[in-house]
């Protein structure tokens, strides 16, 4: 079993509440100038019966007002999840170490996926090892497949998009509890370097950072502040400092 595959087994055991999953799916087609988010989760409250639901969301820098976010919801009679491989189907939409599929559709709107990836030797952990075995923190997080060629397509409301070796990133999150005011970055379609990749993860008022480039790679410690529109921070390593600001357009938030 590949490592990264060992690091997408799911780690609910089906009765444990309460419990929440997500495997999330990212990449960015900067020939269109629009990107895909995909999210398969499982939610077990404490109250209620567990469900599991499937996002799609789609975003267009140039043309915004087509931004697009679906979501669908089954019960986990609906959900088929293995334990010695990594193999998800919700509700039909399928997830392995090595490709999605899957389509949502609500109204006049519709958005299905087929993608398809090599999957990745050297997953990223952004914790030390035994904190993955320990209570703290609430929530987990591992980047399976950072940065991998994609192949494939999405259509949207009709228009699709063909996918031909752009970066895909794979991640996977889990715990007891949601871990609040936090924020995570990722890039992986850099226009200088397209091997290049940058990964942040921050809770106030620290955070950590990851960076490849060229021969350069390092993960270091970040400090900074963010909001819902901007974050800026900045990272030691070093003699390495990395000075970085993320921004976004109101109306490319799609919730």
């Amino acid at each position: 079993m590949q490592r990264s595959e060992r690091d997408n087994l799911v780690k609910w055991h089906g009765r444990e509440k309460p419990f929440y999953e997500v495997y999330y799916l990212k990449l960015n087609e900067p020939t269109f100038g629009v990107a895909l988010w995909i999210r398969y989760t499982f939610l077990s409250p404490m109250v209620g019966e567990p469900s599991a639901s499937v996002w799609a969301v789609f975003f267009d820098a140039k043309r915004p007002e087509r931004n697009l976010a679906l979501k669908d919801t089954v019960s986990m009679n609906d959900t088929i999840f293995r334990r010695g491989s990594f193999k998800l189907n919700i509700g039909g939409a399928s997830l392995c170490n090595n490709s999605a599929s899957g389509k949502i559709s609500s109204g006049s709107s519709s958005l299905a996926w087929n993608l398809a990836w090599q999957p990745s030797d050297k997953p990223y952990h952004h914790f030390p090892w035994p904190l993955y075995d320990l209570p703290w923190p609430s929530s987990k997080v591992m980047a399976p497949n950072l940065s991998v060629p994609c192949i494939g397509w999405f259509e949207v409301n009709g228009v699709k998009f063909s996918v031909t070796g752009t970066n895909l990133h794979q991640g996977h999150v889990w715990g007891k509890k949601y871990s609040d005011r936090w924020a995570w970055a990722n890039c992986c379609s850099f226009a200088e370097d397209r091997s290049a990749v940058a990964e942040l993860l921050m809770k106030r008022p620290f955070g950590i950072g990851y960076i490849k480039a060229g021969n350069f790679e390092s993960k270091f410690r970040i400090k900074g502040d963010y909001s819902a529109l901007a974050w800026n921070f900045e990272g030691r390593k070093g003699a390495h400092r990395i000075i970085g600001k993320i921004s976004a357009l109101p109306q490319n938030i799609v919730g």
